[in-house]
């Protein structure tokens, strides 16, 4: 969060931090902006111009983390407050960099995964090499962006997990299901798809 800081136009800016002190703090800037997940559900389903723009908006966001070398590894809805600008735009700001990766790190978080030490990430939008523990890159990072844009033109996530399957194996399961483009949902334009 520090070291994207200055990029303060699409990331949640960050104050200060103790470390040393008792209790430990982050300070982070006050976004009134709600998130993609509280827009969507306030909103539905959103136009499909409106897709393309929030996408531009996260991706400049992505830009600045790739030439920085990291990948954040938990981009979701719920991470990203956006909003309309005058234009018609939309700006975005990328929060939670807790558990990002310089970019070519590997992640088998997934694997290792105990009551202890939780899964890292969110599996309904991990790519497929995040999924496998293999190096991530900036493209770890589109492949999520991918889903939640998916998510806000049909309403559903592309690869969904099976909750009727442990976790484990709905995570396969959904890995092995990514290896086909999911069928055109009946309310998203073949443009958009």
């Amino acid at each position: 969060a520090a070291a994207l800081s200055e990029y303060g136009k699409y990331f949640v800016g960050f104050r200060a931090a103790d470390y040393n002190g008792t209790p430990a703090y982050w300070a982070l800037d006050f976004i009134d902006w709600p998130t993609l997940k509280k827009l969507k559900a306030q909103s539905g389903i959103f136009a499909p111009g409106d897709v393309a723009k929030v996408g531009v908006a996260i991706l400049r966001g992505i830009r600045w983390m790739e030439r920085k070398n990291i990948v954040h590894r938990d981009l979701k809805p719920e991470n990203i407050f956006v909003r309309r600008s005058q234009d018609g735009s939309f700006e975005a700001k990328i929060a939670d960099l807790g558990i990002w990766v310089d970019a070519g790190a590997t992640d088998d978080s997934l694997w290792r995964a105990t009551d202890a030490a939780p899964i890292v990430g969110s599996p309904s939008y991990m790519s497929p090499e995040q999924i496998r523990g293999e190096a991530l890159t900036t493209a770890s990072d589109v492949h999520a962006i991918g889903s939640i844009l998916w998510e806000l033109a049909a309403g559903a996530l592309p690869y969904p997990l099976n909750r009727l399957l442990s976790l484990p194996d709905a995570i396969q399961e959904r890995h092995d299901r990514m290896r086909w483009l999911p069928p055109r949902p009946l309310n998203m334009p073949e443009d958009l798809y």
